[in-house]
This record gives structure tokens, sequence and C-alpha cells, in this order.
């Protein structure tokens, strides 16, 4: 038997009635199943999956004998077993374990919390069971714990009762079909929320440590509003007995779908109006919207194999976004997503990205693909798609979908199936290569004869100018846009054509097509005369495409600037838009940056955010948007940090110590306020940080955020020490550290430093991580451009032999390697760009 092996198909669970008693002083656990199976023939041997368990008893009629590579336990029974349904009991111990894996410890001064993670395959180190997706049954589920503790689970509590001793009893109603890592509990000292319910009568609620429940109203009415929408969008009633969101203080993901007790990281339940940014409040919603679409999608309607992870994720990301727009449309959310869809643009322009649909050989892979293309590409697929085929025939094909899978588990060509059928459209051909194959299309378009014809030709993109070329091609539907209005081509070859608008045209109308765009220098000067014709998604989109081209070698620095220095003449305000020039300039000002440019650099970034920041002020005007919100801050960090402006950075410092002082500031301001003054704080002001952040741990889960962002951000060496003793005393927890190296590894100045507490302590502290976490640890290595700093980091990953990050350190070593070549020809042509376009 070997490791990754599959379980047979006809042996299958039907009910696990367990109980687990939680010692939460002695940090173990001790279990009891009754497993319920049914078999389509007859056997002699049943084999569980168990890992990190101690079985001490089973039922007479079997042995159990532990194959501890497989991570599995053989049932054998004295007699045969025929078909039909069968049971056995079983007893076992474990601990409740220090690593975010399986049933894990979570802490805060001595309030001691109990808390389950079974995504992908962590359920074996639970209990003994069949821990593969398709393997879904009931789950009838008690718990005893301290008396003080609260529980909570998947399903609604049917009765709590004294155990003695101290201790208490819960039972919790049985569940329909879930697969094995969706059972879920978490035991604390919780409080909740008061209840609402949905228009349906779904009891909601959200639970958060003492003292947080005020704070947890904003999410919980978010929870409502999203069940409502999504039973209307699916026309099937939740299926679940209640809508629980769980906020727990470690976590190693953002959010978990367990159905009727999410799990969620604390900050994204605790966002409450007045306290929290409008950026946190959103993120509320969001991931929300995305957790209780998978709902439906995941949880009701199950993927068969790690493979079609996306068959969940993308979905859930996609509509997720629909249930937020339709809830706050004030918000423009698509523009959210489309910034999202870049993030899958860039991995997807690597050589060593995957399919959407990817082969899997165990959930090991699974971990690996939480990434831009299992949610973002999937995602842009799917809204492609629906452009295609109009909203009405893909919600019906959703519908049909859902219907037919659920309580089961589906594969990708089920979904397909249900589009056909429902659209009366080869929705199958045209989406089968876009999720069976890696990477994505560029689309060149350019003026052809006779006059009046625009000539389409498309060919794979890659961000390195020396891959060679690759023969895939796509069936890439393109909706072109002008004044003239929309044109729709199906691109399903080398080439093609169609007819040219007079004035200008745009080649991914609405940024709703997954493929990159090139322009012959007729177009592309036609288009950025008529850059204010364009949609706030689409210069977004632009923005991001010659981001794309400009790093790829496909287009110089003059035609990067030509389109920044367009979108500044034509008065660019957009919340989004600037964003997305932001993060692109950063990475300028922290990869590429030439001494010599710095002055004009500057004055670019000014010209752009100069603007912004003198129409909204410093302070905040009643009645102003979530966007206005959301881009002064944004200002204030491109003129303090990319500008430099010691104006903005004396008065982001001065607001900030105010704040610390007691005299609370926008909520909107102090993350921004806090990162600049820590580029010029010293150790005093670094204390303060970390003083408010124990201060606000049990109060004000959005302050302590806020400050444990910024401590990366110092760049005097005495506080840059503390910051990363702060690494191994356990201030930063375990969920932060991937985002704490992050901020840490782009930190000009101590990015040397933090590099070597990466390498020493990687042994001792990062390897033994839960794998999402410590992934996340190590594409963070990405940041380290400078080549003798990338080399070494090359080296460094190429020594790492862990099967769980094999794929995420081939992906961080091609980009590494493509973005340091990157940043030396970027910094050099912007260089000279900058010096020919500035005043």
């Amino acid at each position: 038997m070997i490791a990754h092996f599959r379980l047979d198909p006809r042996v299958r669970p039907v009910r696990y009635t367990l109980h687990f008693d939680l010692d939460l002083d002695a940090w173990t656990f001790r279990g009891t199943e009754r497993l319920e199976f049914t078999c389509d023939v007859a056997v002699r041997e049943v084999v569980v999956h168990a890992r990190d368990l101690v079985i001490t008893r089973v039922s007479a009629s079997c042995q159990a004998s532990a194959v501890p590579d497989a991570e599995a336990v053989v049932l054998r029974f004295r007699e045969e077993l025929g078909p039909g349904a069968h049971t056995v009991d079983l007893e076992f111990t474990g601990s409740i374990r220090p690593d975010l894996k399986a049933l894990y410890r979570s802490t805060s001064g001595a309030e001691r919390y109990a808390i389950t993670t079974l995504w992908p395959a962590e359920a074996k180190r639970l209990y003994p069971c069949f821990d593969e997706p398709a393997f879904k049954a009931r789950f009838a589920l008690s718990l005893t714990t301290p008396a003080s503790a609260t529980a909570i689970a998947n399903a609604r509590l049917l009765e709590r009762s004294d155990a003695g001793s101290g201790r208490a009893r819960w039972s919790f109603a049985e569940t329909p079909p879930l697969s094995p890592y969706l059972l879920a509990f978490a035991v604390g000292p919780f409080e909740g929320t008061p209840e609402v319910r949905t228009s349906g009568g779904v009891p909601v609620r959200v639970w958060v440590p003492r003292g947080l429940a005020i704070d947890a109203r904003y999410a919980r009415d978010a929870q409502r509003d999203c069940i409502d929408w999504l039973e209307r969008f699916t026309a099937i009633a939740y299926p679940y007995d209640k809508v629980e969101g769980v906020g727990v203080r470690d976590f190693p993901a953002g959010a978990m779908e367990n159905p009727g007790a999410v799990t969620y990281r604390l900050e994204l339940v605790t966002a409450s109006p007045g306290k929290a940014s409008a950026r946190a409040l959103k993120s509320s919603v969001s991931v929300a919207a995305h957790e209780l679409t998978h709902m439906w999608w995941g949880d009701l309607a199950t993927l068969a194999w790690w493979d079609d992870l996306w068959l969940s994720e993308s979905f859930a990301t996609f509509v997720g976004h629909k249930v937020e727009n339709a809830l706050h449309p004030e918000w423009d959310i698509w523009r959210d997503f489309v910034t999202g869809s870049t993030r899958g643009f860039a991995l997807d322009s690597l050589g060593s990205t995957h399919a959407i649909h990817a082969d899997a050989e165990s959930a090991d892979a699974a971990l690996q693909r939480v990434d831009a293309i299992t949610y973002e590409k999937g995602a842009a697929v799917l809204r492609m798609l629906e452009t295609y085929l109009g909203e009405e025939a893909f919600r019906d094909g959703v519908r049909l979908y859902l219907r037919r899978f659920a309580g089961a588990s589906a594969v990708a060509s089920d979904f397909w199936r249900a589009l056909d059928d429902s659209s009366g459209q080869d929705v199958s051909r045209v989406a089968e290569s876009w999720i069976n194959e890696p990477g994505h299309p560029i689309v060149e378009l350019r003026v052809v004869a006779p006059p009046g014809r625009l000539g389409l030709r498309q060919r794979r993109f890659f961000l390195d100018p020396d891959a060679p070329p690759s023969p895939q091609r796509w069936p890439v539907p393109i909706v072109l846009r002008g004044p003239g209005g929309e044109r729709r081509v199906l691109l399903d070859g080398d080439n093609d054509s169609t007819e040219l608008d007079r004035e200008w045209v745009f080649p991914n109308a609405h940024a709703a097509g997954f493929y990159r765009f090139g322009l012959d220098l007729e177009l592309r000067h036609r288009l950025l005369s008529n850059v204010g014709s364009l949609e706030n998604i689409e210069r977004l989109l632009w923005v991001d495409n010659d981001w794309a081209l400009f790093r790829a070698g496909a287009i110089d620095g003059m035609a990067y600037l030509a389109l920044l220095h367009a979108l500044s003449r034509a008065g660019e305000s957009d919340r989004a838009v600037l964003a997305q020039i932001h993060a692109q300039l950063q990475w300028i000002a922290i990869h590429a940056l030439t001494p010599k440019a710095r002055d004009s650099f500057a004055e670019l970034v000014a010209k752009l955010f100069g603007p912004v920041l003198q129409r909204l002020g410093w302070n905040a005007r009643a009645g102003e948007s979530e966007d206005d919100q959301e881009l002064r801050p944004l200002a204030i960090r491109a003129l303090g940090d990319l500008a430099r402006s010691a104006e903005v950075r004396a008065e982001a410092s001065r607001r900030v110590r105010r704040h610390l002082d007691g005299d609370r500031q926008d909520p909107n301001l102090v993350s921004a306020c806090a990162a600049l003054a820590a580029r010029d704080g010293d150790i005093a002001l670094q204390a303060r940080y970390v003083a408010r952040m124990r201060d606000a741990a049990g109060t004000d889960p959005q302050d302590e955020q806020r400050f444990k962002d910024a401590l990366a951000s110092f760049t005097d060496p005495e506080a840059t020490e503390a910051t990363i003793g702060c690494l191994d005393d356990a201030t930063i927890r375990d969920q932060d550290l991937p985002a704490v190296y992050q901020i840490g590894l782009r930190n000009i100045a101590a990015r040397e430093r933090y590099w070597r507490h990466f390498q020493d302590r990687y042994a001792s502290r990062i390897a033994p991580l839960e794998a999402m976490v410590r992934n996340g640890a190590l594409m963070a290595l990405g940041q380290l451009t400078p080549p003798a700093l990338a080399a070494d980091a090359d080296a460094f990953l190429a020594r790492i032999d862990a099967k769980d990050s094999a794929e995420v350190i081939t992906r961080t070593r091609d980009a590494l390697r493509l973005l340091s070549r990157a940043a030396l020809r970027v910094g050099r042509e912007l260089e000279v760009a900058l010096a020919r376009t500035s005043p």
C-alpha cells in the first residue's frame, strides 16, 4: 500500500457517530466512533485513513492494523462481510495540535480554544475515516468540554448537559451527507451575537471570543443577506439547519466553508462600522459571500477529486462577487474582481503554471493549488463564459447542475453538460480548452488591408521573453467595443479579421475576457487619445495589460509611461485604477528604480496622486463614498512612500502618534499612517506598536491587525531587530508569518536582515508550519529580486525537499528568475523614459 492510494469506491461510509472528550489543559482528546458503512461486494478487509491517532479499541469482530506509511488503518474482520450495511466501533486518542492542523490549539492569554480545520485531508488526524471528498456521509456529533467553554458545530445544538467534575456534554443534530473535511467544531470562551433569521427562517449568528460580539453584528447581517440572495439565485433552499460564523484568533487560511460553522480569521467578522475601515467592511462581506456560496458549490455538490478543486473555488469566487455586487451595487465590485484576475494573469504567464483543472495525485497537490489559477483565473473564465452565453442561460445551467448533483459529487464535465443542456450551445468545446490547458493567449490587433479591417492574431503569452513559441490556441470569445457599439468575434484559430471602428476600439469590452492584448501603433494612438471614453474597469485592465507586456519586454518604457500620462491628463480618479497603478509604481520603487530616476519618478507619482489628496484632504467628510474613504489612504501612501513627501510623512506620523495616545483617528487612515510613520520611526515607536497590538488583541482586532501590518515597515536597524524578535517570541502568530515576511523582504533597508532570519529559522520555525502557511512564507522569497539575493534565494529553494511545497517552490523560483531579470531592464528603460517625459 502506497501513501497516495485511492480508496475502493465499492465500500462507502453512511454515518459517523462521533464523540470527542477534550482536555484543554493537557491538549489531548479521547474519541469514540461508530462507523456505519455499506459494501457493494463481499469483503474481509476495510481500509480507512488514520494518522497520528492511537486506536485503543475496536469491535470484537475485527482487528485494526496501522499502516503508517499509507496514513491508513486496515480493519480485518473475522468473518467475511457480505454486500449491504455493516457497523464497526472504535476508540482512539490524539492530541490537540500546535501547528494549525486537524484539531488544533489557539490561545489568548490564559484563554484556551480547540478548533478544527480538516481541509483538504486532515480529517484522518481527528478520527478514522474515508478521507476523500467523494466519500460523503452523515455525522452525529457530541462533545465533552470544560463547563466554562462554549461549543459550536456544523448542526444545531440538541442538548447541553452536566457531565460532572466541571465538565459539560454537548449533543448536536445529525448533518446531511458531508465530505469528511467539512466536519467542524470549535470549543472555547466564545460568545454569540443575537440571532437573526433569513427570509426562509434559518437562524444566523456569529461566534467570537468573549467581549467582541458587539462588533460581529455587521458580519452576521451580511451572512443573512448572502443566504437570501443565494437561495434566489440557485432556486435551492439553504441545505443546512443554521448559518453560523466562528471568528478565531489562529487560522491557517482566511476562512473555511464548513456548513453551519464557517470559520473565519477574527478580524473578518469583527469589522464594525465606525471602527473598521471601508476596505475591512468590504472584506467582511466579500469573504462571507465566498464561503456561503460554497454551501451550494462544494458542500451540497462536491468535487469528486482534487483535480476539480476549481469546480468549488472558482465558483465561490465568481458567484461570491455576484452576491456582493447584488448586496452593494454602490461598491462597483467588478473592479475588484478584475483586480483579482490580474493575479491569475500573472501566475498564468509563467511556464510553470498549471491548468485550472490539473491532475492531482493527492491532497498535497491540492494544497499547492490554493492559488490565483484555481481561484481568480477560474472565476475569470466563468465570467467570460457567462458573458458569452448570457446571464440567464448561465444561471439556468448552474441550477440544473446543482439539482443533478445535490448531496453527491461531480466532475467538471458534469457542469459543462448542464450548461450545454440549458443553453443549447456547445459550451463544452469552448470551456474544455480554457479549463484543461495551462496559460492564456495574447490577442494582437492591427489594421489590415483592405482599409477598415481589424486583424486578430493569437499566441500564448509568456512573461519570459525568451520562451519558445507554443502551438497552443484557444477558442477566444472576444468582445470589441468602440464608439459604434460592441462586436463579438470567436477567434477559433491563429488569425481572423473583422470590421474596424473608424475612431477607436477597446479589445476586451467590460474587461470580461481572460486574454492579454497587443495593439499596433495606430490602434494604440487612437485609444490613448480616447482613454476618457473607456469604462473604469477597462482602464484598470489596460493598465495591468501594459504592465505585463512591459515586464515581458513586449512594449518599452516609453509606451508604458504614455498610458500613465494619458490617464493623468484625463484626470484619472477611479479608486481601483489608481490602486492598480500604485501597486505597479510600488514594485518599480522596490525592485527597479535607479538613483538617477528617483526625482522624475517622484514627480510622476505626485502628478498622479497629488490631485487626489488635494481634492479629498486629510479629514473624512460626511456622506463621502467608500471609494473616497479608500482613495485617501492610497494617495497618502503613494505620496509619502513613493514620492517621499516630507510633509505627508510628518502628518502621518503626527496622526498615528495621536491615535496611540488615545485620540482615535479615522479607521481608514490608521494603516497608511502607521506604515509611513514606521519608515522614519525608531525602536521606541516600534515598542509602542507592539504594545498597542497586545492591548487591542482582546478588544479591537482591527487595530491589532493595523499595527501588526506596519511592524515590518521600520527601517531603523534596532526597530528591525525588535520586529524580528517578534517573529520568534509568538508576538507574531504563525498565521501571520507570511504577511510579515512579504513586507519585510520588500523593505529595501531591512530585507537582507529578514532574509538571514528566514534562512536561520527555516528548519525550526517555518518548515513545521501547516502547508498553506509555510507555502505563503516561501512565496514571499519572490521579493528578493536583486541579482545576488535572487541567486541566493534560488539556491536555498532548490535545497528544500517537501512534497506539499514542491509546486510552489518551482513557481516561486520561476517567477524570481524572470522578475529579477525584468527589474534590471525596467529600471534602465524607465530611467531613459522618465528623463524624456519629465517637465
